[in-house]
C-alpha cells in the first residue's frame, strides 16, 4: 500500500507497508533465548530418563511433566505431554515403558528387569547403571561417616590444645609474677 501526500511546499512523503524482516534476528536477546530454550529441552530430556532411578522420582517426574507442557504451551505445540508421566525407552529391541507418578517406578523396574532377562542389552545396562548408583550412594554414605568422624576428633584435638595452652600460660605467668 502507498500512499503519496503533497504538501504546500512541493515535498512529497511517501508512505510505505511494512515488509517482514528478511535478515535472521543475531541480537544478544534472541541469541541468548534460542540457546536457553535448547538449553532446557536437553535438560528435560535427560531428566525424563533419569527420573525413575533418583530418590524423590514421582517429584522430579511431576515437576518435568509441568515444565514440558508449559514450554508446549509457550511454542505453540512440540512436547506434549500428559501430567506426572515420563517415558523411558532401552535401545536394543525398541521396547519402551512408561512412568507415571511414584506407584508405578516399580513396575517400570520390573520390566526393565524382564526386558535385561530376555538379553535386551540397553536393559542390562540400565540394570548395571543402577546398581553402580546403589554403591556409589553406599560409599558417600561411608565417606560421609569418616568426615563426621575426622571433623568430631578435630574438635576435641583443638579444644585440649586450647586449654593446655591455657594452663601452660597461666602457670608461665605465675611464675613470672613470682620472680
Amino acid at each position: 500500500m502507498s500512499m503519496n501526500i503533497k504538501q504546500s511546499h512541493g515535498l512529497r512523503v511517501r508512505i510505505d507497508t511494512t515488509r517482514s524482516r528478511q535478515t535472521a534476528k543475531t541480537d544478544f536477546g534472541s541469541v541468548l533465548s534460542t540457546g536457553l530454550s535448547k538449553t532446557a529441552n536437553t535438560v528435560m530430556s535427560a531428566s525424563k530418563v533419569a527420573a525413575p532411578f533418583i530418590p524423590g522420582a514421582a517429584v522430579v517426574s511431576a515437576a518435568i511433566s509441568g515444565l514440558s507442557s508449559l514450554s508446549a504451551k509457550q511454542s505453540g505445540g512440540g512436547m506434549a505431554s500428559g501430567a506426572n508421566s515420563v517415558s523411558l525407552s532401552a535401545p536394543g529391541r525398541g521396547s519402551s515403558a512408561s512412568v507415571s507418578g511414584a506407584a508405578s517406578s516399580s513396575g517400570v523396574m520390573q520390566n526393565i528387569e524382564a526386558m535385561a532377562e530376555s538379553g535386551d542389552s540397553g536393559a542390562m545396562q540400565l540394570l548395571a547403571t543402577k546398581e553402580m548408583q546403589a554403591m556409589n550412594q553406599s560409599f558417600n554414605l561411608q565417606y560421609l561417616q569418616l568426615q563426621q568422624e575426622m571433623q568430631q576428633e578435630n574438635r576435641k584435638f583443638s579444644t585440649l590444645s586450647n586449654i593446655m595452652k591455657t594452663k601452660h600460660d597461666t602457670a608461665k605467668s605465675t611464675i613470672n609474677n613470682v620472680r
